[in-house]
């Protein structure tokens, strides 16, 4: 197996910090008295630049003085300072994207600094509407930020898209060259991928500052359904991450910024209410869903937002958003739960000519209604011309408000061969159908209400003394899971020991099913009981998810400034600024997990089913849904009501049999229980990042350098709790003379078992720590050359990681044991961060009235990849008779398999067709591609029969691996946009078509068979109206074309996902 590349240790920081600094003393000797120093018979010319139609000041304007070389950019706030200007008349110019450039004279005295602001506009400000204005100019930022940054990015303002009714972010992203979304079976965006990458590479902030996320869970990917996009200004997608940015940026980073009140002048209001249809479920009356009682489908939502700037000597600004939003979806998913049971070939190495069977196919219908709230604070006080200070605080919380499934699954017991009936021959059990003997049908029926919060607060200031600019910001975020045990749970029921024949399994969730006899012919067929609900039986209620916190709190800490650097006869010289800081995060994940396994057996004291007292299943039929369901022709028994179920437990809990605490076979049973589960789903993990940089970013006339080093050290502890039988053996612990004696009179442990089994179980477990540590030096070097004022070259080489998730580095417990599948789920705690190279060149070019073309090529080898794997280990344990058994189980965990490497080419165009004809001047065109082409090496070993003996174990485990290329795992290879937009004074519409190739989402370590997303093309339209100058009204309508997510193993159906076309319509209104 390979073995990773090691990581340094750090006792502490400081060494790798000591060399920063001896770094920057010296880099300050050299260029420091190189610095002209300021002269007192020169002055100095200040202003801002702003939108005159929208009162908006502007960032990253140009600004020139004619008849030299001086130009400054603006910064955030519009404000722009030029120096080193001899004294004496001058003409100043401001240019910016879209706008028409203005000019304005200015006297220069020596030692005096002189104003001069700009009000630009274009004539195309005052024909439209305001509100489609905004949309314009917040296209015309993001290109303009785009082009004049030092480093390779994308930018898109939120402005730049108008009908954002419920607020994910996602749904911006998704137009941006390089970033693909993740749907996970329904019509909102989850994740993103930058470059086709896992989204737990990439690195997301909030101001510079990472966010919370993922309460209860262990993925450190950004969930985008709970972070709220209503107080966003821009948003940055960096490929080329700066050394004052976090590198754990694998898979690329991305920044939010949010609303700042200084940003523009004067007041501004908007106002938006809007109604949500989802098509699948478009009803105009009630109907039933998740609730008690039937509910309307068509949510409302509501949002509000103010914001303004007071007084002019110390003005304070305020931006408040405020949102209410309500929103239906109805997903159908159709999937084979546990894959294909697929012949290898060639070795072991599956391929499309594969035989196999298909061993249960699970059809299963989703109605989820959710409300979200959220409340967005930001303040800005300018105390002086030279200090200003902030506080930026977010809340948002998701709440279901009826959500539910229904699924209903078929398990063949066994299979059949061809079967003959007259003249007829059916097919044996393959990968199109099942023929079972001694089937079973489960029925499900669940509800899953969510209820997450996420707050955030950051406060900071900013200061300039002379040259030097510092800021400083501290902040703290949680993400918080906390779900009601009374409004998640699954009924669950079967019926077993009948023959069912699933025909039409690789199919869009079109098969159908037959109950057959004992021969498996479809031509005579028996009763369906398998459709009669009184026939099943073993009703219980499972409850079993995870909650918890995510919570993130750090500071940061920056300082910069301007250095004229020249030769020592002074011919020559050009601007340096050095940026320098350092910032600390930590991050602390408590999960924990409520379960319970709750049956009907008519006795608490009895375990197993079927007792006399038992109530018959019938009677808690669902009166409401019957025997229907929205999403697939299929028939199914009349379902059960989650409700009834539940309201009798309450009612009856003695009727119930509740798996609490079991120490049968021998203590196998214990973690099995819900005392052992929720004890071993108990764990927190603390992350924290100390990390120190210095930057330097020099102008040599076209030529723009960054160069700078950054360090990270990383130190990660985890707390959980160990069971101490993990290993079966045919000891009984609880039996007479075992170490925990429950049945000899007047041992310690005496009835125990039965008297006090809360703390006999508590013995089973200990407390355990574990600490994990690593740190890294990244340097970064980027290039940006303008080789005509519209033409820009860009190249970059810059390094970081991709950590691994918390769960495996620090995990504390025992391997997850599965015996149905002969199966171990194990995690790794020797995984270390996987590391990266990565090389990158852009061309830019800029139309001279608006728009751009982009070709991006990159190349990006990994080490320590991290993949999931499996292999095969004897596992000995101990059978229901007491008999020891040793098989050959896969064990499946994730490893640093190796190394790996992505390349590929981005390409982008964006323009208004106006050079075609002046009438198409308000017609857009924008289109992206991305491709690239990941893989890695692979260990791969051909699978072992189960039942081997220990000569056959050893002989196993000491054989080589074969290394492979194969593809890399849940990286989407091939994805692009193309959007067409029209923006009138009257009338606004665009379409957008987003194409994703199918990818590999998954791979089979025994056989490399793929898991595959299949290709598609989502296409969305949004048009607006103007009612009147500060109203209009429009209409949103994603996915139109009902494409659904689909997944296939060598063109079979494995999953299937179709969940209806999102439809929004609203009015809004601008002031």
């Amino acid at each position: 197996m390979h073995k990773p590349t090691k990581f340094n240790t750090p006792a502490s920081p400081f060494n790798k910090f000591t060399l920063l600094y001896h770094f920057a003393v010296l880099f300050a000797l050299v260029f420091l008295p190189l610095s002209a120093p300021a002269q007192q018979d020169t002055g100095v010319i200040t202003g801002r630049v702003m939108n005159q139609a929208t009162g908006r000041y502007l960032a990253n304007a140009v600004v020139t003085v004619d008849g030299t070389d001086l130009r400054a950019l603006t910064d955030d706030l519009g404000a722009y300072r030029i120096a080193s200007l001899a004294p004496g008349d001058y003409t100043v110019r401001a240019a910016y994207t879209d706008l028409d450039s203005a000019t304005t004279p200015v006297t220069v005295a020596a030692g005096q600094t002189a104003t001069a602001d700009f009000g630009l506009t274009s004539n195309v400000y005052h024909l439209e509407a305001f509100t489609v204005s905004s949309e314009r100019e917040g296209a015309a930022k993001a290109l303009q930020d785009q082009r004049f940054a030092s480093t390779m990015k994308n930018i898109v303002a939120a402005d730049a898209f108008g009908n954002m009714v419920d607020g994910n972010v996602g749904e911006l992203m998704k137009k941006l060259p390089g970033v693909a979304i993740d749907y996970n079976g329904g019509e909102d965006p989850t994740q993103i991928r930058i470059r086709g990458m896992d989204p737990q590479m990439a690195s997301i902030t909030l101001d510079g500052n990472p966010i919370a996320s993922g309460g209860g869970g262990t993925s450190r990917a950004l969930d985008l359904k709970s972070f709220a996009v209503q107080n966003i200004e821009t948003i940055e997608v960096n490929f080329a991450p700066t050394p004052d940015q976090s590198a754990n940026s694998m898979g690329g980073s991305v920044n939010f910024k949010t609303k700042n009140a200084f940003a523009q002048k004067g007041r501004r209001v908007r106002i938006d209410g809007n109604l949500s249809i989802n098509t699948s479920a478009f009803d105009v009356e009630k109907t039933p869903g998740g609730n008690r009682t039937p509910d309307r489908k068509i949510k409302p939502g509501f949002m509000f937002q103010y914001t303004e700037a007071f007084g002019s000597v110390r003005p304070i600004g305020v931006s408040i958003v405020a949102n209410f939003f309500q929103k239906y979806r109805q997903n159908n998913n159709y999937n084979v739960p546990y894959s294909f049971n697929l012949t290898a070939e060639e070795n072991g190495i599956a391929s499309k000519s594969s035989d196999g069977t298909v061993g249960n196919v699970r059809w299963t219908e989703v109605g989820a209604a959710t409300e979200r709230r959220n409340l967005n604070i930001n303040l800005d006080w300018k105390l002086s011309d030279n200090t200003s200070v902030f506080l930026r605080t977010g809340y948002t919380q998701d709440v279901g408000i009826g959500q539910y499934s229904h699924a209903f699954q078929v398990e063949a017991g066994t299979h059949l061969g061809a079967v003959v009936s007259g003249s007829n021959t059916h097919p044996a059990s393959n990968f199109e159908q099942i023929v079972g003997m001694n089937s079973t049908a489960r029925a499900y029926s669940k509800l899953e209400n969510e209820n997450t919060k996420l707050w955030n607060v950051a406060i900071g200031a900013q200061h300039k003394f002379g040259r030097f600019e510092i800021d400083y910001d501290a902040y703290v975020s949680q993400s918080k899971s906390d779900r009601d045990p009374s409004e998640n749970f699954e009924v669950r029921t079967l019926q077993n020991g009948i023959n069912l024949s699933v025909y039409g399994v690789s199919g869009q969730a079109d098969g159908k099913i037959y109950q057959t006899g004992t021969s498996g012919s479809i031509d005579n067929l028996p009763e369906q009981t398998y459709l009669d609900v009184s026939k099943y039986k073993n009703l219980g209620i499972w409850q079993d998810f995870n909650y918890g916190s995510d919570d993130q709190m750090g500071a940061k800490f920056n300082v910069s400034f301007p250095l004229t650097v020249s030769n020592r006869a002074g011919t020559t010289s050009f601007p340096v600024k050095i940026k320098t800081g350092a910032s600390f995060n930590q991050q602390k994940r408590d999960t924990k997990r409520y379960w319970k396994e709750i049956r009907l057996t008519g006795d608490s004291a009895q375990s197993a089913f079927g007792t006399a007292a038992e109530p018959t299943v019938q009677q808690f039929a669902d009166t409401t849904y019957g025997n229907t369901w929205r999403g697939f022709d299929l028939a199914v028994p009349q379902w059960i009501s989650p409700y009834s179920v539940y309201d009798y437990f309450r009612a009856n809990p003695g009727q119930f049999y509740d798996r609490r605490v079991e120490f049968g076979n021998k203590g196998n049973y214990l973690p099995e229980s819900e005392f052992g589960r929720e004890k071993s789903g108990d764990k927190q993990a603390r992350e924290r990042v100390f990390a120190g940089y210095i930057m330097a970013t020099a102008n040599v006339s076209n030529l723009t350098v960054l160069a700078g080093v950054r360090y990270e050290a990383t130190w990660l502890t985890g707390w959980g709790n160990i069971y101490l039988r993990a290993e079966r053996s045919a000891e009984d612990p609880y039996g007479a003379g075992g170490r925990f004696d429950v049945v000899t009179p007047g041992g310690q442990y005496y009835r125990w078992d039965i008297e006090r089994p809360y703390e006999l179980a508590e013995l089973q477990y200990r407390a355990a720590t574990r600490d994990y540590n690593y740190d890294k030096i990244f340097p970064n070097l980027q290039l940006k050359y303008d080789i005509t004022p519209n033409l820009i070259a860009r190249a970059s080489f810059t390094t970081g990681i991709g950590r691994p998730r918390l769960e495996d580095v620090v995990w504390i417990g025992n391997d997850d044991i599965v015996p149905s599948f002969k199966l171990i789920r194990r995690p790794n705690p020797d995984l270390v961060p996987q590391t990266y190279n990565l090389y990158q060149a852009r061309l830019e070019y800029y139309f001279k009235k608006y728009g751009s073309a982009t070709v991006s090529v990159f190349y990006q080898p990994y080490k320590n990849y991290i993949m999931s794997t499996d292999h095969y280990e004897p596992y000995t344990f101990s059978s229901e008779e007491g008999a020891e058994m040793t098989e050959l189980w896969k064990v499946s965990q994730n490893e640093n398999v190796g190394d790996g490497r992505n390349y590929g080419v981005e390409l982008s165009y964006q323009q208004r067709l106006g050079f075609i004809a002046s009438w198409l001047d308000r017609v857009e065109f924008y289109a992206s591609i991305s491709i690239c082409d990941p893989k890695a090496k692979y260990p791969w070993r051909a699978s072992a029969a189960t039942s081997i003996d220990d000569e056959a174990a050893e002989e196993f485990n000491s054989r080589p691996p074969e290394w492979k290329d194969v593809p890399l795992n849940d990286i989407k290879r091939r994805f692009g946009t193309a959007a067409l937009s029209y923006k009138g004074s009257k009338f606004g519409a665009s379409v957008t078509a987003m194409w994703t190739d199918d990818y590999a989402r998954s791979v089979d370590s025994t056989t490399l068979a793929e898991t595959r997303y299949a290709e598609n093309i989502r296409l969305d339209f949004s048009m607006n109206y103007k009612l009147s100058r500060h109203w209009q009204a429009y209409f949103d309508w994603r996915n139109f074309n009902d494409v659904p997510d689909e997944r296939t193993i060598f063109d079979r159906t494995a999953g299937y996902y179709e969940a209806g076309m999102v439809v929004n319509v609203g009015v809004r209104a601008d002031f």
